[in-house]
Formats: structure tokens, C-alpha cells, sequence
């Protein structure tokens, strides 16, 4: 989507907005079940090929039926969204600024929440959870972050702590007698071992681009730490001319002659690079920690986890981890039911509502909970151990930068890994940065 189409679309919300009601509703006051009635509607879970089996699935099912038995006079109306970014936010733009915006909606943070923020598709939940000082407490104030914008209004409530590790099969590595790496050497050693076993050492979803970015973003980091990642992808200079993205890119294609990865990468979509490491054919899989609940009940205590090894002589840290508090739940400016919204957003956020998805294996945003961690399973308390001792945390590129330039990176990465000069590739990607910022 061009950033050209996106400012036409806002501009028709602005316009429509000047007529539309929901702005002098009451709101911000506790929910009193019984007073609360009328429409309330909700764009809400992936509904993209979900599996109905899926502990997260399992929890919006579960979540919706109790909002609707304890608010039995609010009529709610529960729309699945696509699961892939960029599809839903065209959607989102385009329903909104044709003015078919839904009262509450799941959303991104970070450069693909601002644009809405920006045309004041949104509200501000400042006023909301000031007046919840009990629900405030369990609230992240670093993952509230994420959805500020230069002030101190946000505009989305964090769902999850999301992140991207390389999960590994600790069979197949216990099978061939390999450890995990610590440095980049290690890695182009033990992934030789695995293909001489004829096992893909390390599977990618690269057809889909998205996941081909996470290795790079991973390796970019040891190679050159956090100022250019500062500068370029958070502070959107036009730098991706720097030598540095090229030369990961070369370091990428490197990999990938030495083996690492599948041959046929670009060709393999991430539905079947899952499928590669589940059946014990690829040996690790650079992914998101979303994936722990279904990975943990295909595997159980055969999987682990591991972050990208250092990098001799690079810039960056063992303990610096690719960590996002990647979704949240946002009230659409025009909302005609304001009471209604804040009762959902509240009982979403509520902690026994939060405890319970914490025990369906998932990582939540949410802080100061009353969980016992000695039933949730050790890979879930590793891993959650692992993302809050970070030295530093950087977001996946394509997030701060936003629809058009996070997708025109992925395909920049995809690009090396299809045999392109990175050189090249980069400076394409340079050149669009200029007229997008």
C-alpha cells in the first residue's frame, strides 16, 4: 500500500469525521453490567486459516462468551480479521476512512498504529485507565510506550509480549550431538553436520518475506549494534545506503552458501517451513514467540530455544534480544457505544482474564498478575525469563517502520536471499525511503 493511497484514505476519514458522532459520549467510568446495552462491534482474532484448536483461539472464544453472559443487554458483534499485516491494515484504513469503523478493534503498535493516531482515527485510553488505578497496576508502562506518539495520550492497550527467537529441536540436536551455538562459527559448524545427516539445518518461510527478515534483523544486530537500527528504522533517516545493510545481506547470502538454509528458501511458505521443523526434517526455525503454544503441544519438552550467536568482532550483544509488544486493542474514534467499548476493553484486560491466557502457554504484556508460574510450563517460564533479562530489546524492523516501508525492507532482505546484490538491493530500498519520508 502507498504511503500516497493511505494519506488519500486518511484525508476522506478527517473529512467524514467532522460529521460523525461518538465524541461527546460518557465514558471512563467503571462498568455496571446492567447499565450497559446497545451494539457494541468488534474486529477481533485472526480468522485467516485459524486453527479452532489453538489455545489463542481457544481464549477469544472462551473471553467473548463470558463478556457476553456477564453484559447480557450489549448486542456484540465479533468480525475476524486477516492474519497477515498488511492485509489488515489495508482493511482497517480503507473501513475507516469509507466510515465503517467498528467500535473496538485488535491493532498493531508502534509506526503501523501512528498513521491512525496521526488522523484521529483513535481515541486516547489515557482518560480510561486513570480511572481504573487497579487495572492501571497491570498495565506495562514500556509496552504503553510503544503506542505513544509525542505525547502523553497512547492509544492502544498492549495484548502481548511478542518476540522472535530461533526455537531448535533439542532431539534432533541431542540425536547428532550438538549443542546450541554461541558464536557465528558454531553455527556454519553445526549446520554442516546437520545437512551431512541430510537434516535442514535451519529452516525459513522466505516466500511469504516477512519471515525472511527475522535471520537478518538477528544477524544485523551482532554485526553492527543499535545506532544505525536507532537512526534508520526508529528514527526513519534515509540511511539504508550505509554499507552496513549491505553488507548483512552478504553475510545472509554467506550463510546461506554455507548451508545454513534450505536451498529453496524463497520458495518455502512459513505454513511449511513449521511443518519442516515439527517433523523433525529441519533442525531450527527463526520464528515468533507466538508460536510457543503450538510448538510446545506438537513437541513438549523437546523444544528449546536459543538467540542468534555473536558475531566476531561485531558491535552487538549476546543479550540483546529481538522483543516487540506487537498487538493491542484500540477504541475507533467514531465508536457509537463508548460505555459499552470501555466494559469490552476492560473485561479483555481484566487479570483473571489475563492469568487465564498466561496458562494457555501465551506471553502477555500485562505485568503484576497473580499467576502461579510453577504450573505454566518450564519453556514458557525460560523463554518469558529470557525476554525480561534482555541488556537491550530492538523491534522487528518492518513495526516502527510503518506499512509501506516495512514491507518494502522485507522484500529488500528477500532480495539477497533470492541471489540480488545487496548493494543494489539497499540502495533501491534507500531510494524509496526518500519519498516515503
Amino acid at each position: 500500500m502507498k504511503k500516497t493511497t493511505i494519506l488519500f484514505l486518511i484525508l476522506l476519514f478527517v473529512a467524514g469525521s467532522v460529521f460523525a458522532g461518538g465524541g461527546g459520549q460518557k465514558g471512563s467510568g467503571a462498568a455496571v453490567p446492567g447499565e450497559i446495552s446497545g451494539n457494541l462491534e468488534f474486529w477481533g482474532p485472526d480468522g485467516a486459516g485459524a486453527n479452532p484448536n489453538d489455545p489463542q483461539n481457544i481464549w477469544w472464544r472462551e473471553t467473548i462468551a463470558q463478556f457476553r453472559a456477564k453484559y447480557p443487554k450489549v448486542n456484540m458483534q465479533v468480525s475476524s480479521t486477516p492474519g497477515q499485516a498488511n492485509e489488515y491494515l489495508m482493511k482497517l484504513t480503507t473501513e475507516l476512512a469509507a466510515g465503517r469503523s467498528p467500535d473496538v478493534m485488535r491493532t498493531y503498535l508502534t509506526g503501523r498504529l501512528q498513521p491512525f493516531v496521526e488522523a484521529k482515527m483513535v481515541r486516547s485510553l489515557k482518560p480510561f485507565l486513570d480511572a481504573r488505578p487497579e487495572l492501571k497496576k497491570t498495565i506495562n508502562p514500556i509496552a504503553i510506550s510503544y503506542a505513544q506518539f509525542g505525547s502523553a495520550d497512547f492509544y492502544a492497550l498492549p495484548t502481548d509480549k511478542s518476540g522472535e527467537v530461533i526455537w531448535y529441536n533439542k532431539k534432533v540436536f541431542r540425536d547428532n550431538g550438538i549443542s546450541v551455538p554461541k558464536t557465528y562459527d558454531e553455527l556454519i559448524a553445526i549446520s554442516a553436520a546437520l545437512k551431512n545427516k541430510g537434516i535442514i539445518p535451519m529452516t525459513v518461510g522466505g516466500k511469504d518475506v516477512w519471515p525472511i527478515a527475522v535471520p537478518y534483523m538477528m544477524l544485523f544486530e551482532r554485526m553492527y549494534g543499535l545506532d544505525l537500527y536507532k537512526s534508520v528504522i526508529v528514527g526513519h533517516e534515509a540511511k539504508f545506503d550505509d554499507p552496513a545493510f549491505a553488507e548483512a545481506g552478504r553475510k545472509i547470502q554467506e550463510m546461506q552458501r554455507l548451508g545454513v538454509f534450505s536451498p529453496s528458501i524463497t520458495a518455502v511458505g512459513n505454513d511449511e517451513a513449521r511443518a519442516e521443523f515439527l517433523s523433525g526434517k529441519a533442525a531450527m526455525w527463526p520464528e515468533g514467540v507466538w508460536s510457543l503454544t503450538s510448538l510446545l503441544a506438537a513437541m513438549g519438552d523437546d523444544l528449546g530455544f536459543f538467540n542468534f550467536p555473536a558475531v566476531s568482532g561485531g558491535k552487538g550483544g549476546a543479550n540483546d534480544w529481538l522483543i516487540n509488544f506487537d498487538g493491542g486493542i484500540a477504541i475507533s474514534q467514531n465508536t457509537k457505544n463508548l460505555p459499552a467499548a470501555e466494559a469490552w476493553l476492560e473485561f479483555l484486560f481484566s487479570p483473571e482474564r489475563q492469568v487465564d491466557v498466561m496458562q494457555k502457554g501465551l506471553l502477555v504484556a500485562s505485568i503484576n498478575l497473580p499467576v502461579d508460574t510453577s504450573k505454566l510450563h518450564p519453556t514458557q517460564n525460560e523463554l518469558s525469563r529470557a525476554l525480561d533479562g534482555a541488556a537491550n530489546a530492538y523491534i522487528p524492523f518492518d513495526n516502527p517502520l510503518g506499512a509501506v516501508m516495512g514491507n518494502e525492507f522485507n522484500s529488500a532482505v528477500q532480495r539477497c536471499f533470492a541471489g540480488d546484490d545487496p548493494v543494489r538491493a539497499f540502495q533501491d530500498l534507500n531510494r524509496t525511503a526518500r519519498l516515503e519520508w
